[in-house]
């Protein structure tokens, strides 16, 4: 009658043979104090799951929960696929069910757990621990079968819900700050010619820079060092240096031509010798803004270093023609000091003085300087009445005495006009 509630599988009936006399017992010794037999019982993984590189370990526990039902035992049957994994161990040290059954193995991908407790077990139990070494990647699972079975105490068994896991599997990685694949892992060290720890890396140039390389007349075929000037705005460029003065007349951008298999690590630029900047970061262009140098002819350098400790050097003459602007008087005024000023303010006074008579006027007239005038009807004319009467005194004896001028109207020095009687 016993082996009837058995499992016709001989594992299985030899462990749950020894489960149902089991719960005979203990049903026995406690009454009606055991619980009845209940199918609210699950057993599951925990972690369900995670990522894990090749040879990392996974461990998993097996856990049951029965609720208020009592169980005093489990069989907990799992899977596993032997391409991604490698069975390792099996751990019942912290089980809730401290009495292993006869066959607690696995290999081959399956693991068998029977345990077992005298001590009716409620709740969220731990069953076993059970360990397993990656060897692959990809995606992989642990699964119950179909022959897990718990004991109930009132001596019945019962299979249980059940809940599986799974789990990535990838490619181990070197620890933060070293490179390349395990166990071939290296602490990263910076480029030749570059010092520090990366990322942190600083480029050193040594300070006694290594004579410019003539690459025109390298026999390996290298060209010329030259420099590309685009102007702003535009797409396309000019290659120099030219046999002739190249003319910019608007801001430009400017670059220098690598040499083959060579790496720029900054490039230097020069008008008349004079270093404008130095660009230490790709693409080690410059804006040369003209808006900003008089016009006028300059020589315009580029020094460009290379990883390797070769240098190139550009020269080039340039014309700088910008459009008359304020700003271009400025510099001029700059440049030529007061001279400039000076004879800007006589151009200017010029200017006022030929287009302003009346200033002139003044300046050199001003009032009482002024010669006579005489508007036209303005001069004296005497009629008869006024003719002057030169009737000598009569002659007493005495001296004779000048003329007399009877008319009042004239002044000494006039100019008198007859009237024609």
């Amino acid at each position: 009658m016993l082996i009837s509630h058995i499992s016709i599988n001989k594992r299985i009936h030899t462990k749950l043979l020894s489960l149902t006399f089991l719960t005979i017992v203990i049903s026995g010794l406690f009454g009606s104090a055991v619980a009845s037999a209940s199918t609210n019982v699950s057993l599951y993984i925990t972690p369900s799951s995670g990522t894990y590189a090749i040879n990392d370990t996974i461990a998993v526990n097996i856990r049951e929960d029965s609720g208020t039902t009592g169980l005093v035992g489990v069989q907990a049957d799992l899977t596993y696929n032997t391409a991604d994994l490698q069975f390792v161990a099996i751990n019942t040290s912290g089980s809730a069910f401290p009495t292993n059954g006869p066959d607690n193995t696995g290999g081959n991908g399956s693991v068998n757990i029977d345990v077992f407790t005298a001590t009716p077990q409620t709740g969220d139990q731990d069953v076993a621990d059970v360990s397993f070494k990656v060897i692959s990647t990809g995606t992989t699972n642990l699964n119950f079968t179909g022959s897990s079975q718990v004991g109930y105490s009132n001596g019945t068994t019962g299979s249980p819900a059940t809940t599986g896991a799974s789990f990535s599997l990838v490619q181990p990685s070197c620890p933060s700050g070293q490179t390349g694949t395990p166990p071939n892992c290296v602490n990263p060290t910076c480029p030749s010619g570059q010092t520090g720890t990366p990322p942190n890396c600083v480029t050193t140039i040594n300070n006694s820079t290594p004579p410019a390389t003539n690459y025109s007349n390298n026999t390996n075929g290298n060209p010329p060092a030259s420099i590309n000037i685009t102007p702003v705005g535009s797409s396309s460029s000019t290659t120099v240096p030219t046999n002739t003065n190249f003319k910019i007349s608007a801001p430009a951008n400017i670059s220098p031509t690598p040499i083959p298999n060579q790496t720029i690590i900054k490039t230097e630029y020069f008008l008349n010798n004079k270093l404008l900047a130095t660009v230490n970061e790709p693409p080690f262009s410059y804006r040369l803004d003209t808006t900003n140098i008089l016009d006028g002819d300059y020589t315009f350098k580029t020094v460009t270093y290379y990883r390797s400790g070769k240098r190139t050097v550009a020269s080039q003459n340039i014309l700088i023609s910008n459009p008359l602007s304020f700003n271009q008087i400025r510099l001029a005024a700059q440049k030529y000091g007061l001279y400039v000023v000076v004879a800007i303010v006589v151009l200017i006074a010029i200017i006022f003085l030929l287009f302003h008579h009346r200033f002139i006027s003044r300046l050199f007239g001003g009032k009482g300087n002024n010669p006579p005038s005489f508007p036209i009807g303005s001069i004296t004319t005497m009629g008869p009445s006024h003719h002057p009467t030169n009737t000598p005194p009569a002659n007493t004896g005495g001296t004779a005495s000048a003329p007399v001028n009877s008319n009042p109207n004239l002044t000494p020095g006039s100019i008198h006009k007859p009237t024609n009687i």
